[in-house]
């Protein structure tokens, strides 16, 4: 056989979407969870809004307890997919339950048998609400405590999750003052204390928990923290003694004795309940991250590598687990300086200010530039969206404007994906909204906004003509963000068509725009009055922050263009 025809039996291979979905789901099958994401993550990288690959993504990281990482695909998908929303549904129960979170479980399952009574998994949901009853019932027996006082108890350590102390010591303080057996509502309520900056009341919780349990692990690690001072001798260091000689029963008990033994330098011990709490939930990023660094800095570099490796399998495209994962080779070869770590889950400051600039010397080039890097350069992307994860507002606007202008799949899924996140200004997520819109996004927007889910939906219609220059699109943005922040949403579509009409009547004449701002709060005015509303001129200056006189010029000018030709509809106002 010839050469030639050798190479004639050879067989393309395309490995596409749906060949690693499969591939995905026979190592599920195979409990092989880790591969699974990578499989299910280049899946969603060819087909990025494909529901049956993120249902697949969310029943992994279920498996994995990794609940919030599920919970966020689940949620966007109940609201954006109504065809899946009730195996949505069912699976937000399933998570809320792994969290702990009772009455969000109930919620879930219970509106999942409302709307699928006879749905594959109506047992399920009915086996699990029965178990829910009976825990809750059992639970509240056991701590005498009323259903309202656990409510109370559950919202104060979600604000103390969040860092709002005040919020959490009202709920936790109520909730001890009608059931002041419940010993770990006494030690959040001493934690939100000394957040707070109250060490006297912090101390006093705290002596209460021990009173009664001497070796409570959070009484104790709180006993260490809020004494503070000399934690080798004293009190502290008799605290931390006795929490080093106990075994924790759950993983919030863990990773309090790891975190307390860590910041006291104590490495080894802490190494002890790291390990436990990763018992508990081998995949938690942020916990293997912590246990990393532990390793790390008493010089167990293998055992760093390991837990740094499987960060980075797990984290969502945050590019911080695989810079550890080098730096501990270098260790392991002698080729680092790099003696001791801190537990501030990012990058050290250099490597964020070398690939900060690598992300502007790219976004302050060409459009073409910036698309072909991220079409073509994995570093690029992963920077990206490393960025997105740093708390730095200006950066994370800087990348939100680059992910509108590329305007691909996959861009509008990372900022759809971005406004699930518990952090977040609203204004920030605001504009996202409104980028989103511009980038032809289909609606409804869902999105986290001070804690809670909203929808949104800026209009049903869109700006007529498509080549007008980038200026006249950035007039609808504004105008739209700023009626939005003020919850004038039923006037958005009216202020659409009147931008729409503007636009056609200048019939392709389109002149440079001085002030947008002026063009934005003159679209607001006369939309108003057009929907019999009688908007108040120094409000609307005060939203753009333009002046009068330029709100007047641009409504002027708005008007008489929009009066052009026979029969077109008036405002109906006057100046």
């Amino acid at each position: 056989m010839s050469i030639h025809s050798s190479k004639q039996t050879i067989l393309s291979f395309e490995q596409n979407a749906a060949f690693h979905a499969r591939l995905a789901q026979k190592q599920l099958d195979e409990n092989r969870f880790l591969p699974a994401i990578r499989s299910y993550c280049r899946a969603l990288e060819s087909d990025p809004k494909n529901p049956e690959y993120k249902l697949g993504l969310a029943s992994v990281y279920t498996d994995m307890c990794c609940y919030e990482k599920s919970n966020r695909i689940l949620l966007r998908l109940a609201r954006e997919r109504a065809d899946h929303a009730n195996e949505c549904y069912f699976g937000m129960g399933c998570n809320y339950l792994g969290e702990g979170y009772y009455e969000q479980a109930r919620d879930s399952f219970l509106l999942y048998l409302q709307r699928e009574p006879d749905g594959t998994y109506a047992e399920d949901a009915e086996e699990m609400l029965m178990m829910i009853e009976d825990e809750f019932e059992a639970r509240l027996q056991e701590e005498e405590v009323s259903i309202a006082v656990a409510q109370r108890a559950e919202e104060g350590k979600r604000a103390l999750d969040m860092g709002d102390s005040k919020r959490a010591i009202r709920f936790l303080k109520e909730a001890v003052e009608q059931a002041p057996k419940l010993t770990y509502v006494r030690n959040n309520l001493a934690l939100a204390y000394f957040l707070d900056n109250q060490k006297e009341q912090a101390l006093l919780e705290t002596k209460r928990v021990l009173k009664d349990e001497p070796n409570n692990i959070h009484a104790l690690c709180n006993l260490a923290i809020v004494l503070g001072q000399d934690q080798t001798s004293g009190p502290a260091a008799k605290a931390l003694n006795r929490v080093e000689k106990q075994t924790s029963e759950t993983p919030d008990e863990a990773l309090k004795a790891a975190l307390t033994l860590f910041e006291a330098n104590r490495l080894d011990s802490a190494r002890k309940f790291f390990d436990q709490a990763l018992d508990f939930f081998p995949y938690d990023d942020r916990t293997l991250f912590f246990a990393g660094v532990c390793a790390y800095n008493a010089g167990a570099y293998e055992r760093a590598l390991e837990l740094f490796d499987r960060m980075a399998q797990c984290e969502e495209n945050g590019g911080v687990g695989g810079y550890y994962r080098a730096l501990c080779k270098d260790a392991i070869a002698g080729r680092t300086t790099v003696k001791s770590l801190t537990l501030q889950r990012q990058v050290p400051v250099e490597e964020a200010v070398r690939r900060i600039k690598f992300l502007n010397s790219i976004a302050a080039g060409p459009k073409e530039e910036m698309l072909r890097a991220w079409n073509s350069d994995p570093q690029f992307r992963e920077y990206m969206f490393w960025a997105l994860n740093l708390f730095d507002s200006s950066l994370q606007d800087t990348v939100i404007e680059l992910l509108g202008l590329v305007g691909d799949d996959v861009a509008e899924e990372t900022l759809r994906d971005f406004l699930m996140r518990r952090e977040g200004a609203k204004e920030q997520k605001n504009h996202i909204f409104a980028i989103l819109k511009n980038m032809g996004a289909e609606e409804p927007y869902i999105a986290v906004m001070d804690g809670t889910l909203v929808e949104a939906r800026l209009t049903r219609t869109t700006v007529a003509d498509e080549n007008f220059p980038r200026e006249y699109a950035a007039v609808m943005e504004l105008c739209a963000k700023r009626m939005h922040e003020r919850g004038l949403d039923d006037l958005i579509e009216s202020a659409l068509s009147v931008w729409n009409r503007f636009i056609q009547r200048l019939r392709g004449a389109l002149p440079p725009l001085q002030n947008k701002a002026a063009w934005a709060a003159a679209v607001e005015m006369i939309a108003a009055r057009m929907d019999g509303l009688k908007p108040d001129p120094d409000e609307v200056c005060q939203a753009y922050r333009v002046s009068h006189t330029a709100l007047v010029h641009s409504y002027r000018e708005l008007k008489r263009i929009l009066q052009r030709g026979k029969g077109e509809e008036q405002d109906g106002s006057d100046d």
